[in-house]
């Protein structure tokens, strides 16, 4: 029975030492991937500004191409127009000249259709009510 007991405290120890063990493991390699994937933590920012600003230059600017200038309007098509636009002088006109009427009568505008009446449920609907 002694026996038992200490392979069980053994096993118990062991045990504890494992889970400590895997807990500094993870620590250590999150710690690891901290430092060599810059961008994506704390310790990336001290990395950065730990270089020289030459280095970081020819870094970033090593495997981008150039970009060409901006075209202009003549060169996308645009043109301005010939004059500037102006108001068409009958609709100026128009306003102050009475409009003549037509010869048919007219018909009644459609009458707008009458709205429900309210529900005796007592009080008027509020959006979010229970």
């Amino acid at each position: 029975m002694l026996a038992r007991d200490a392979a069980l405290a053994r096993i118990s120890r062991t045990r504890r030492w494992m889970f400590a063990a895997a807990a500094a493991l993870t620590a250590a390699l999150a710690a690891l991937a901290s430092a060599l994937l810059p961008g994506k933590s704390l310790g990336a920012k001290s990395a950065v500004t730990a270089s020289s600003p030459s280095r970081v230059a020819a870094a970033t600017g090593a495997g981008t191409p150039a970009l060409p200038a901006p075209a202009s309007a003549a060169q996308l098509g645009l043109q301005s127009p010939g004059q500037a636009p102006q108001a068409d002088p009958s609709q100026q006109a128009a306003p102050s000249q009475p409009s003549p009427q037509p010869s048919a009568p007219q018909q009644a505008a459609p009458q707008p259709a009458p709205a429900p009446a309210p529900s005796s449920g007592g009080g008027a609907v509020v959006s979010g009510g229970s």
